[in-house]
């Protein structure tokens, strides 16, 4: 078994198709399927039932893509590093975040980063933190910015900064001041919030405080529209409503006791390729700024370990 015939099994696989895949690798399709026939012949299993619209994996096949998807990307880091120690970081950063993280540095971080690094390409990936962790485990990210407390056993963590979490609401409707609010001034509210703050304001509730949940789920956009035409008050971290509030849009103030802890996470099992290494600094470098420059806004996580 070598890189290129798992590379042609890959192609046919990513196709769905022999045919499909002999033209993309630009090989016949007899000596493709020659190729795969091999594999097969080789590990002594069928790997593909073909039929007119195609192909479909076997339980051996589909254990066989996943597995050469990440051979195949782990020889192109090789690659990548190799030629890296002589001239710039290269390759593909395939990296995800929590939306509100996107808003308060990492866009611009990107940015900057690329016109230092032109051969660096990015893939990203916005979400929320149980799925941003289930493709890192899946090896479909390299590296992640999510919440401190989803720490794995097969994770590498590196702690970010703690942020603040606001109540925000349509100036017409908002009772408030500016003042931080009390836990207790939530309770009965229209309240629309991310689904992990769910066990925290469960934990916060008791007979006494009820906490009324109107919409709860991860489409940042659709609650925030939500939160603008009046239907509720959002619960967010900071950075996630500094804008609109800057605007007018929204009115908000912070809520004691409430705070968002983010980290970086890559697999342990993973060596990171340079440009990964390069980057991981940037990050590191701009959060330091940024509790800097916004004390009121980011702190240092109490307690944290520097490298779980």
């Amino acid at each position: 078994m070598d890189l290129k015939n798992l590379r042609y099994f890959a192609e046919v696989v990513r196709h769905g198709s022999i045919t499909r895949a002999a033209v993309q690798l630009r090989v016949t399709q007899p000596a493709l399927s020659r190729q795969v026939r091999m594999l097969e012949e080789e590990l002594g299993v069928s790997l593909l039932l073909r039929h007119r619209r195609g192909i479909q994996l076997t339980a051996e096949g589909t254990i066989l893509a996943r597995e050469a998807d990440a051979i195949l990307r782990m020889a192109q880091n090789m690659r990548d590093e190799i030629q890296s120690l002589a001239s710039e970081p290269t390759g593909k950063i395939r990296f995800g975040l929590n939306p509100s993280v996107g808003s308060l540095f990492a866009g611009d971080l990107i940015a900057r980063f690329l016109r230092k690094y032109p051969k660096v390409t990015f893939e990203l990936r916005e979400g929320y933190t149980q799925d941003l962790r289930d493709d890192l485990l899946r090896d479909r990210l390299d590296l992640t910015i999510m919440h401190h407390q989803s720490h794995h056993p097969d994770l590498h963590r590196t702690p970010l900064f703690a942020e603040g979490m606001w109540l925000a609401g349509a100036p017409k409707l908002w009772p408030f001041g500016k003042a931080p609010l009390k836990p207790t001034q939530l309770a009965g509210l229209p309240l629309m919030h991310a689904r992990y703050l769910r066990q925290f304001l469960e934990e916060l509730g008791s007979s006494k405080l009820h906490f009324h949940s109107i919409i709860e789920g991860d489409a940042r956009y659709t609650t925030r529209i939500a939160a603008l035409e009046g239907a509720g008050f959002l619960l967010a971290p900071a950075s996630s409503v500094a804008e609109e509030i800057k605007k007018g849009e929204l009115r908000g103030a912070p809520v004691e006791g409430f705070v968002t802890e983010r980290s970086m996470f890559r697999r342990s099992d993973r060596p990171p390729s340079r440009a990964t290494r390069e980057f991981v600094e940037w990050i590191e470098a701009s959060v330091r700024k940024l509790m800097k420059e916004k004390p009121t806004l980011l702190r240092e996580i109490k307690g944290a370990d520097q490298a779980a």
